[in-house]
């Protein structure tokens, strides 16, 4: 009956699918039983799969300690279920699920019954899944997504990688509205109302203010069901698309910006397709070609080019990336203007070409190109047809890099170096003005003279006026520009007359001194010959007054030897005046006090003479008269010209130097005007200036209309002599 009875129990377990064991345990523990199908898979007799020995055999060698511990199981009284793999015959390997229970018999087991079935494929769709749920969890974790389950009233049930809190137990159990804000819950609970209410999945955005900062969400959701298909709640996905949408936001007022500077850009612009159909255009292109935009929609790039002069061999779109040309056109007004147009491919959304036109209304430059050309022939003619030399020089390379017609005429050719042409004694001068050109500023004229030779190989002077032309990006000085003059006629002439003056200085000295010398001649004459008869005709008038007794007549001769007295008296005057014997024979400084008392006493003035206490005033004859007549004649300045009868001479040395000065508090004069030019009211200044400078001197006035004058002379003890050029 038992036996019956297992044996129905193994026709069900194999019925369903199993393999069934049965493990005798009475003597030796051998199998009573063996599915047939098992033998068939793992390919043993069951004359070979007889002891328990051999079965551990086929499993796998990592799966015997999970046997062992069955083993242990089994020998408590304790039904298991084990998993492990077995190898058959031709070493395939599969995976059996083992239910294993021990029969007991008067307490003791005498038999195993063991149910096992292949597990392989499920095994290996369990790994699958397995891998699958870690490679998806992988993914979320890397993923900005948070999944989340939420039941019929929309209560957070399970939430993974949570978004908007910081954990999911914070949100679990709870509303939107117990985590949002209450007008963000609104909306992020209507989306999920519609999953629930219309049992489809649905896609929405909401966003999420929190501490201030508002994150923008992407929602995918879908009901969740039971297994009868009852929905009971909703499965979610959330993305954070917050850096999208300020992306999105940003490339908005891009486009706004671009709309914007298109259609107000100064320029045109038009967009046109591969076919050559406008798409867009601004109002600045319409403006350039007049047309309005609704007829300029109408016509098609290459014959609107036709129309306007171009065709598509001069303008080969599709074999350019970019093109670019200026040309005249002709509008429908008959107005003539100028355009710069440009044109580029571009590529649309689909990867077609379409080509955009820029137009540039340049009528303006054209006309200032055109004006300005004409102002640099004009300018040309005018360099060309000027006597100066007008050149710009590289002064890195010392070679010109523009001549007029004069300066080529000049120099004979371009590539010359200057500084092989300026004269060897110039050399120095020449480095020294580069010297200065490197610091000069951009509006200074630097002035300077060097002897040069042209290309007949001829020393010519040019005198040059130079200003910074242009400057390296450094800001050094690299080209000058630079207007000459041959200076060479001019300067033999100048040469001449400083000659001549030269000549006519030292003449004058010499007439200055034959002067004096024919006034001490003069003077020494009426001393000696007139004075001395007017003196012996007195004599003679009073001896003969002696004799005579008429009273009349006696008086009348009174009054001859009175008029004979003031005759001896004007001719001694006159002979001192013409040349003081004071001066010859006393010398200057002795000269000096008699002619300050003569001006004192004789014209009312007030002249205070100072000298240097033990000055050595001894000077050369020659010397000394020339001081003394320029004091003279600066003290009669003063009684003529200064409107005042007070004065002061200071005479002093210093070393080999005598300084005479004569100052007064009077009118003044402006003296730059007898200085700079000739001036026939200062010819005694001038002529005292211009004797002094024979003998080595100077003479320094300080003067002002209403504030005085000073005059200071200055002259060498020991002057250089000058000689007189006899072919004069």
């Amino acid at each position: 009956m038992a036996k019956t009875g297992y044996r129905y129990i193994v026709d069900a377990l194999e019925n369903l699918g199993f393999w069934v064991y049965i493990l005798s345990l009475e003597r030796v523990p051998t199998f009573s039983y063996l599915s047939p199908d098992f033998l068939k898979v793992v390919g043993y007799s069951e004359d070979q799969i007889r002891t328990p020995l051999f079965w551990s055999k086929m499993v796998h060698p990592e799966d015997r300690d999970l046997l062992t511990q069955r083993d242990k199981q089994l020998i408590q009284g304790i039904s298991c279920t084990t998993h492990y793999r077995i190898i058959s015959k031709n070493g395939q390997i599969f995976w059996v699920s083992e239910r294993t229970t021990p029969i007991v018999e008067k307490g003791k087991i005498i038999r195993i019954l063991g149910a096992f079935r292949d597990i392989t494929e499920a095994t290996r769709v369990q790994e699958a899944l397995k891998e699958s749920e870690a490679r998806f969890r992988v993914a979320l974790q890397n993923a900005p997504i948070a999944v989340f389950q939420q039941d019929l009233e929309l209560r957070y049930t399970w939430l993974y990688k949570p978004q908007i809190v910081r954990n999911p137990e914070e949100a679990i159990g709870k509303t939107d509205f117990d985590i949002f804000p209450y007008e963000d819950a609104l909306i992020s609970t209507a989306l999920k109302k519609r999953i629930l209410d219309t049992g489809e999945p649905i896609r929405g955005e909401f966003q999420v203010t929190k501490n201030g900062e508002t994150h923008y969400f992407d929602l995918t959701g879908e009901p969740l069901r039971d297994a009868s298909g009852k929905i009971i709640g909703i499965n979610c996905a959330t993305m954070d698309i917050t850096k999208y949408k300020t992306l999105e936001s940003k490339l908005r007022e891009s486009e706004a910006r671009f709309r914007s500077i298109f259609e107000n850009a100064a320029v045109g612009i038009a967009l046109f397709d591969e076919t050559g159909q406008l798409i867009m255009a601004n109002e600045a292109f319409c403006r350039f070609f007049g047309f309005p935009n609704e007829d300029l929609t109408k016509l098609e790039i290459f014959d609107f080019y036709r129309q306007q002069i171009f065709s598509p061999e001069v303008f080969p779109l599709k074999d350019t990336d970019k093109l670019g040309i200026e040309r005249p056109f002709l509008l429908k007004d008959g107005q003539l203007v100028w355009g710069r147009l440009s044109i580029s491919i571009v590529k649309d959304a689909d990867n077609s070409p379409q080509y955009i036109l820029v137009c540039e209304d340049v009528t303006q430059r054209k006309q200032a190109e055109q004006a300005l050309e004409q102002s640099q022939k004009l300018l040309q003619r005018i360099t060309d047809s000027t006597p100066t030399l007008i050149y710009i020089l590289d002064i890195k390379e010392g070679k010109c890099t523009y001549v007029n017609s004069t300066a080529a005429a000049f120099w004979g050719k371009l590539d010359m170096a200057i500084a092989e042409k300026i004269h060897p004694e110039d050399q120095k001068k020449w480095g020294e003005f580069l010297l200065r050109l490197a610091s000069a500023e951009d509006e200074e004229i630097i002035e300077n003279s060097f002897r040069v030779m042209n290309f007949k190989g001829e020393w010519r002077v040019l005198r040059s006026w130079n200003m910074v032309f242009n400057r390296t990006k450094d800001g050094e000085v690299c080209e000058v520009l630079v207007s000459s003059i041959d200076d060479t006629e001019h300067q033999n002439a100048l040469q001449e007359i400083q000659k001549y003056q030269q000549q006519l200085i030292s003449l004058a000295s010499e007439i200055s001194i034959a002067e004096e010398q024919e006034r001490r001649r003069i003077a020494s004459g009426l001393h000696d010959s007139v004075g001395q008869m007017l003196a012996m005709a007195r004599m003679q008038l009073r001896v003969t007054q002696k004799s005579i007794k008429q009273r009349d007549l006696c008086k009348k001769l009174d009054q001859v030897c009175d008029l004979l007295t003031e005759a001896i008296n004007q001719t001694r005057s006159l002979a001192i005046e013409l040349s003081p014997p004071i001066l010859q024979e006393l010398g200057f400084e002795a000269a000096i006090v008699w002619l300050v008392d003569q001006m004192n006493n004789r014209y009312g003035m007030s002249i205070r003479l100072e000298k240097e206490a033990n000055g050595d005033f001894n000077l050369d004859f020659e010397v000394a008269v020339l001081l003394y007549q320029a004091v003279r004649e600066l003290l009669f300045n003063v009684l003529k010209h200064a409107q005042v009868k007070t004065a002061q001479v200071l005479l002093t040395r210093n070393g080999g130097t005598i300084k005479v000065s004569v100052t007064d508090s009077g009118a003044g004069f402006d003296h730059r005007k007898i200085e700079n030019t000739f001036n026939p009211e200062g010819f005694g200044l001038f002529s005292i200036r211009e004797r002094l400078k024979y003998f080595g001197g100077k003479m320094e006035i300080e003067s002002a209309v209403g504030r005085g004058t000073k005059v200071e002379i200055s002259i060498p003890v020991e002057p250089p002599r000058q000689k007189i050029v006899k072919n004069l």
